[in-house]
Order: structure tokens, then C-alpha cells, then sequence
């Protein structure tokens, strides 16, 4: 009796070795699909230090004086009075306060800062406390104050501003200001 061996089976090893093989590039394939990609940004701020806006100027109120139309000059200002907005609490080391001021402008007098008010011929005027108007068009309209003792404030003049060529009419006047402040 003749024995054939049968070349074809491979010994139990070599068996183990193919389904392990045969495993690992299924297990990888499973790995792979349907993976997403995240992206992380990171974001910080460092900066000089801060101050706070002092509690009464957070939301500041100015009433000017009551006058008469007939207290109005042709075309400029009248009654202007002082107006301080203070910052405190200052880290050390910050040395000055900015204060940037926008609004709207006066159709007529880009300058001057818009009457939403019911008085016609009139605009609202701010200037420096060395008399360079604060212009509601972004011209002369960054002021500064020096950081003493953790604190700083900054003192302009806010008024009643006549528009050249319109008469004035008796009412209410009202303008809005928005100031920014950076500390360096």
C-alpha cells in the first residue's frame, strides 16, 4: 500500500500565523473607516493690566443747564460745562488710560454729535479740556489721562452747539457718546 502525503495541508502553526495575519489586516482596516479629523484652536489674550470704569461713569448722565434760544451765539457753543469720566482700581504698572469716544454725527456739522432730541438747529459739542472739539467723525477723538495712584481721570467739556445758517427752536437736546478705554 502506497501513502500519499497530501502537500496541501500546512502544519497548525503556519495555519495560526495566516488567521493572525489575516485578523490584524481586518483589525486595521476596522480602525481606519469612518475615522473624522478634529482641529483644536487655542486662544488667550496677555495684556498690560486693566482699571475699571468708576461706578458713576459706567452709565453717565450729563444734564447741561437749561438756557433760552436767545442764549445762543450765531454758530458755535454755549454752556459748556465739565464732565469727568475716572477709571480706577489700575494694575501697577499701567501708566496711561485712553478713551476713545464715537457716536453719531450731526448731518450738517460731522464734528458735532447728533441731537436726537426735539430743539432743531442744535447739536451736541464735547471738547477737550483744552477747548479741540471731540468730533463725533473719529477726528480728535482719542484723549488720554495719566495712571496716578491706580487711578486716572479725564476731564473734557460737553455743550450746547448752535448749526450755522438754521435758527434754533426751543426743545429737548439728547446726544449719545460711546467711550472705549485701553490702558498702557
Amino acid at each position: 500500500m502506497e501513502r500519499r502525503l497530501n502537500h496541501s495541508c500546512k502544519p497548525a502553526s503556519q495555519r495560526a500565523l495566516i488567521g493572525l495575519l489575516l485578523a490584524m489586516g481586518l483589525a486595521a482596516t476596522a480602525g481606519t473607516a469612518g475615522a473624522d479629523t478634529a482641529t483644536v484652536t487655542i486662544n488667550g489674550t496677555i495684556d498690560a493690566g486693566t482699571c475699571s470704569i468708576s461706578v458713576g461713569d459706567v452709565n453717565k448722565n450729563v444734564t447741561l443747564a437749561t438756557i433760552k434760544t436767545s442764549d445762543l451765539p450765531a454758530s458755535g457753543a454755549a454752556a459748556l460745562q465739565n464732565v469727568t469720566l475716572t477709571v480706577d482700581n489700575c494694575d501697577a504698572g499701567l501708566s496711561t488710560a485712553t478713551f476713545t469716544f464715537t457716536g453719531t454725527s450731526d448731518a450738517t456739522d460731522l464734528v458735532r454729535w447728533q441731537n436726537t432730541g426735539t430743539a432743531q438747529g442744535v447739536a451736541v459739542e464735547l471738547e477737550s479740556s483744552a477747548g479741540v472739539p471731540i468730533g463725533a467723525n473719529a477726528t480728535n477723538n482719542v484723549l488720554t489721562a495719566q495712571i496716578t495712584g491706580g487711578q486716572a481721570v479725564l476731564t473734557f467739556q460737553a455743550g450746547y452747539w448752535h448749526l450755522p445758517s438754521v435758527t434754533a427752536t426751543a426743545g429737548s437736546v439728547s446726544a449719545v457718546a460711546t467711550v472705549n478705554t485701553s490702558y498702557n
